[in-house]
């Protein structure tokens, strides 16, 4: 049997060491380890952990299916490859409130930044502004739309409308009944006493440009709806 882990490519389609695994004969068990590490520095509320609890859920629908047996031999490990070889990306992951530009980083493993056309020279220092919009954006290698976060919607308990408050406090944002304005984007929330945690409902994105009104399905849990220059991402719960 082959072991494949999961580490930041959270999906089953387009997986490169996935693929791999699954090359052979051999019986694959896919695994997601939580690093203890990174989740004490988190919140409990941490909208990261919800859209990996949301993916990892997702994975295992698709998969619950597939039987695996309960004894077994292990012939080979598959991962992606390691973030690691560039210390300013590992410590990028850990920042607790990333700008946009961080987030739009974040969105590539390094192995998919090399692919967009960085050398490995540019990924040995750590990616400025300037040289991630020459190569994103005149490159063309991936023509990307992203502009910047609008809004973010959530369901809450109590513990977590308490959590928004003070977290408004702390960073000077403007809490209101029902919504807290950041500094450049709004977190819409709705306090629903039922919940053990908070649900992440939909992501609101500014685009580039206009873009031709429509829907598109990406999986039984998640949706974009695209309107004009805003693109909605939506997670079915």
């Amino acid at each position: 049997m082959n072991i494949f882990w999961f580490r930041r490519d959270l999906r089953l389609e387009d997986n490169v060491g996935l693929f791999h695994a699954l090359k052979n004969d051999e019986e694959v068990l896919p695994i997601f380890i939580f690093d203890e590490n990174i989740l004490s520095q988190l919140p409990n509320d941490d909208v990261r952990l919800t859209f990996i609890h949301q993916q990892l859920t997702n994975i295992q629908n698709q998969l619950k299916n597939k039987a695996t047996p309960n004894k077994c031999i292990i012939k080979d490990i598959y991962i992606n490859e390691s973030d690691k070889t560039y210390p300013w990306y590992s410590e990028l992951k850990l920042v607790k409130h990333p700008t946009n530009f961080e987030v739009s980083i974040l969105e590539y493993s390094p192995n998919y930044l090399e692919e967009l056309g960085f050398s490995k020279e540019q990924l040995n220092e750590e990616i400025s502004p300037s040289t991630y919009n020459q190569i994103v954006y005149q490159g063309k290698a991936y023509p990307r739309k992203f502009k910047s976060f609008k809004s973010v919607s959530i369901e809450v308990n109590s513990e977590g409308k308490k959590y928004l408050k003070q977290m408004a406090k702390n960073y000077k944002f403007n809490f209101n009944e029902n919504f807290v304005i950041c500094n450049d984007f709004i977190i819409y929330y709705k306090l629903n006493r039922k919940i053990k945690k908070t649900i992440l409902k939909n992501i609101e994105i500014n685009l580039t440009e206009s873009l031709t009104n429509k829907e598109i399905a990406i999986s039984e849990s998640i949706a974009i709806s695209i309107t004009n220059n805003n693109a909605k991402i939506i997670f079915k719960n």
